[in-house]
This record gives structure tokens, C-alpha cells and sequence, in this order.
């Protein structure tokens, strides 16, 4: 418990949690925040997700900074960017993107990009040749992963909107320890019970959570999609 005071302002996930919300199994988020392995006695795939937090009553808790290198990473693979390309830059562009305060990330100027240039500063030959074929996607990949961000300054990403299609739902680890909420700071899941409460009825949910019908019928929709 002496661990929570240090948690304000970074979030706070459990796997399960990051996974609905980052639309990832489970099980490939625990993979990539713990490591693979490979049978008894052999080497384990090491982890590609860093992991800043202690155990939360003996589980894994993730940040904020995480959940979004989970994100990036589910934007990477759906695009085809291979685990090579993944693995090889993860720990040196994780540096580059970091903030001075080391637990927050920076969306850098050429966006995810970053893993490109990381692998073609190493001169290895496999190395440049995944960048020929991958650098031109992975540039339209950033623009695409860029509008999902809130950024203040130094394009530090000051908070998340998990779902295109739901704007108003967002995700800022200074408020709820990161968990989803519509402005002026409610919890999506807090509207969803309400509106089942109140038989649909959005305009009343509004007017007892001072918020509007539309970011109460997008609170619920995006409760749905972390239900399914």
C-alpha cells in the first residue's frame, strides 16, 4: 500500500486492463510485458514492454507509459512491421521517447518513425533493409497513431482517446489513475451503470453527471467494447 502515493499521476492498469483497453489478448500483453518462453530449461523471448511499476497486491500493474507501448506495439504488428524490426529498436527508442521525468512519452517529430532510425544507426545490413521497405509505412503509420493523442509540450502525450470513433472517452493518468473517463472527469463506467439505471435515458444521466447526452452515449458504447 505505501507504493500508491507514488502512483499519482502515472496510471494505473492491470493486464487484463490493458489488454481490453488497448484491444490486445491477454495473454500476448503478458508475453510481451514478461518475456516468452520456450519450454522447461530454455531461454525465454526476452520482454519488449518496459515495466516501471512494483506489483499491485501481487500482480502486475502497468502505467500509462506502458498501456501506450502496448498500443503502439498491437499498431505495429497489425501494420506488418515485423517482431525483428520491433525488438531490434524497442529499448533504444523507448530512451528517445522518454520525458526528462522518465515516466512519460514523448510522440517525437517523426513520430514512430523513431524505430526506423534507431535501425538504421545500428549499419546492420538485414537492418537496412527493413528500413527500405518499412520506413515510408511506418511514417503513415505515426499520422495515424498520432491523432489518438492529446499533446502538450514537447509533444509529451498528455492523454489517450482509445477509440477513434468515441472521442469524447478518454484516458489521462493524472485523473482516475488513468481510467477512462468523459469530461468533466466521469467515469465511462460509472454513465454506462447509470444509463442501464435510468432505462436509456441519456438527458437525465447528463443532468445528474453535469455532462451531455453525447459523451454519455459514448461512455456506454465504450464500455460495450471493453465487455466484448
Amino acid at each position: 500500500m505505501n507504493a500508491f502515493p507514488n502512483l499519482i499521476g502515472l496510471g494505473l492498469y492491470s493486464i487484463p486492463e490493458a489488454a481490453r483497453l488497448a484491444e490486445v489478448a491477454p495473454a500476448r500483453v503478458r508475453g510481451w510485458v514478461h518475456g516468452y518462453g520456450h519450454g522447461t530449461g530454455k531461454v525465454r523471448r526476452p520482454a519488449v514492454v518496459g515495466h516501471l511499476l512494483p506489483e499491485v497486491e501481487g500482480r502486475t500493474a502497468l502505467s500509462f507509459r506502458e498501456l501506450i507501448e502496448v498500443r503502439f506495439i498491437r499498431h505495429f504488428l497489425r501494420a506488418g512491421v515485423s517482431w525483428r524490426t520491433i525488438r531490434h529498436a524497442a529499448a533504444e527508442a523507448r530512451r528517445d521517447l522518454l520525458s526528462e521525468a522518465g515516466h512519460r512519452l514523448r510522440f517525437s517529430t517523426d513520430g514512430v518513425t523513431i524505430f526506423a532510425d534507431t535501425l538504421a544507426r545500428s549499419g546492420d545490413r538485414t537492418a537496412l533493409d527493413l528500413v527500405a521497405h518499412q520506413y515510408v509505412m511506418l511514417h503513415v503509420l505515426a499520422q495515424s497513431i498520432r491523432s489518438e493523442f492529446d499533446l502538450e509540450a514537447e509533444d509529451v502525450i498528455r492523454a489517450w482517446h482509445p477509440r477513434p470513433e468515441m472521442p469524447l472517452v478518454l484516458l489521462d493518468p493524472r485523473r482516475s489513475f488513468g481510467h477512462p473517463i468523459v469530461e468533466p472527469g466521469v467515469p465511462t463506467q460509472a454513465l454506462a451503470d447509470a444509463l442501464r439505471a435510468e432505462g436509456g435515458n441519456a438527458g437525465r444521466v447528463a443532468a445528474l453527471f453535469g455532462t451531455s447526452e453525447d459523451a454519455v452515449r459514448q461512455a456506454a458504447a465504450f464500455e460495450m467494447t471493453l465487455a466484448a
